[in-house]
């Protein structure tokens, strides 16, 4: 019996609840609730493409100036003394040590000789009608030197230059005229 009594006020419960509606308009929307926490960082995406190059930038500061250079060239200097002379047949003839005329120096270098007297280069071989140096010759690590004259009575300063085959092809590409030693000291400044 409960259930039956029951079941009537169910019945009504529902059908008021079903027809007791309100029409009208929608209320405002509320406010905004506050932010969530943060979700965890996704995946990183792939590489974008290069950029373009930046601008050149400024020049540096000028270097110090180095110091004098004279293309490779090798320098020496010998005195022959009077007492060095060598009477060989017809000729007189006094050799010296020149450890800087190696066989390849000899082979890949111009090699220019002069003496030097009263301030002023005279190349070689040389002759001014009183005495004469009528050749001198190379090899390996010496240097001869031979007249028909009498010695002078005097030493005299020889200097020769050794310079590479580069620079002396190239000087004379540039017009540059390379016959004697003193044209050498003008072209290479020594």
């Amino acid at each position: 019996m409960k259930v039956t009594l029951l079941l009537p006020f169910i019945m009504a419960t529902m059908i008021l609840m079903n027809s007791c509606t309100k029409d009208g308009p929608t209320g405002p929307t509320g406010p905004t609730g506050a932010n969530g926490a943060t979700g965890p960082a996704g995946p990183g995406g792939p590489a974008g493409p290069g950029g373009a190059n930046g601008l050149p930038g400024t020049a540096g500061a000028q270097g110090a100036t180095g110091a004098k250079g004279n293309a490779n060239v090798i320098l020496d200097s010998l005195t022959i003394h009077t007492a060095d002379w060598v009477q060989n047949g017809v000729a007189n003839t006094a050799t010296y040590a020149a450890p800087d005329l190696t066989a390849l120096r000899l082979h890949n270098s111009a090699i220019y000789v002069a003496m030097f007297i009263n301030g002023s280069y005279f190349p070689l071989p040389y002759n001014n009608g009183t005495f004469s140096f009528n050749y001198y010759s190379l090899s390996p690590g010496s240097i001869t030197f031979s007249t028909n004259s009498s010695p002078y009575y005097y030493d005299i300063l020889v200097k020769y230059a050794i310079i590479p085959i580069s620079g002396v092809a190239y000087s004379k590409s540039q017009g540059y005229k390379l016959e004697t030693y003193q044209d050498a000291r003008n072209v290479f400044k020594f």
